[in-house]
């Protein structure tokens, strides 16, 4: 058996032994506490996965409801959407043309939230040669909606932020106003 199995093998062995921790025979038969390096193996791999990522690039976008729009999100039920989609303009022109300007660099992004307030939006890593074949660089667009998912009518007329620079999103806070759309 090569090392990459044997090792494999001993990862594996040790990942199945710290899940089965604490379980119980079928029987029903039951014990007080699970075996202690069994107890420790598991708290590391939970205070590991729980761990926020260190210092993950990221904007705010605080949504702000006119009284009507605000009365009206409450009476209805419905969520209010930042959505986020990451992208660039193609030199290429048939991309272009297939993707009018906004060839996606990143995978969209989206908040629900029930009503005003701020969404924190993760900062995508963008591959740096697909930036490099964009002629503004790396962009970002972000749209507020209602309905989304739950009603095909958008209520909010929203001043949403368009082709906004990538690069100097970090740390940034977009204020995003939004009335009842016919409002005046």
């Amino acid at each position: 058996m090569n090392e990459f199995m044997r090792s494999g093998g001993t990862v594996v062995a040790a990942v199945v032994a710290a899940g089965l921790a604490g379980c119980q025979p079928s029987s029903g038969a039951a014990s007080s506490a699970a075996p202690a390096s069994s107890a420790a193996a598991l708290a590391s791999a939970a205070a590991a996965s729980a761990a926020p990522a260190a210092s993950a690039p990221s904007f705010q976008v605080v949504v702000t409801l006119s009284p009507k729009a605000a009365a009206s999100v409450a009476q209805s039920g419905v969520s209010v959407d930042v959505m986020v989609s990451f992208y660039g303009d193609p030199t290429d022109t048939k991309l272009e043309d297939q993707y009018q300007g906004q060839y996606p660099l990143a995978t969209d992004e989206e908040v629900k939230m029930t009503g005003a307030g701020t969404a924190t939006i993760a900062i995508p890593a963008v591959d740096p040669a697909k930036v490099a074949s964009m002629r503004s660089g790396a962009m970002y667009q972000v749209t507020v909606v209602t309905g989304n998912h739950t009603t095909q009518n958008n209520t909010l007329d929203c001043t949403d932020p368009l082709d906004q620079p990538l690069a100097q999103a970090a740390g940034k806070t977009i204020a995003i106003t939004c009335k009842l759309i016919g409002e005046s």
